[in-house]
């Protein structure tokens, strides 16, 4: 399973982020460098590019993310609904559709991809580092299409 995040509505909002964001890196990287397994596959010769441009230059980003995280206002995190029930609700959808990924892959994965990115803008507008996150991983989905062809 792509994802399996440690949630509840009362745990520290940061800790629960931290978790999604150490597992989206582990995520991407497989991804990237795999899309077949997961029923994807490049439809232009940029997969080198992208893993270059991600282990060189995105990976940093996780890590100041996350230290931007921990400098912002909490109101800042209530107001993009990263804390209590809401960011419960956004980690139970992505562990949830993170297992549908392991049944029905070809369907589920631009669900995760689209949830994925509903969060990552909340938190980008927080901590600015994640948006070159959010770029690549939206690079990825501009550059592949279903191995089938659907």
């Amino acid at each position: 399973m792509p994802f399996d995040i440690r949630t509840a509505p009362n745990r520290n909002p940061l800790a629960t982020i931290s978790d999604f964001l150490t597992q989206l890196r582990g995520f991407l990287g497989r991804l990237f460098e795999a899309p077949k397994e997961f029923g994807l596959e490049y439809v232009y010769d940029i997969q080198t590019e992208i893993m270059t441009a991600f282990h060189e230059e995105t990976v940093r980003s996780f890590e100041t993310t996350q230290a931007q995280l921990r400098d912002a206002d909490p109101e800042k995190l209530y107001e993009h609904g990263l804390t209590g029930h809401s960011l419960h609700a956004k980690m139970m959808g992505i562990n949830v559709i993170s297992d549908a990924v392991n049944r029905h892959a070809l369907r589920a994965i631009r669900y995760l991809l689209s949830l994925v990115n509903s969060i990552l803008g909340s938190i980008a507008s927080i901590a600015g580092a994640a948006g070159a996150i959010k770029e690549i991983k939206d690079l990825f989905e501009n550059t592949t299409d279903f191995a089938t062809g659907q």
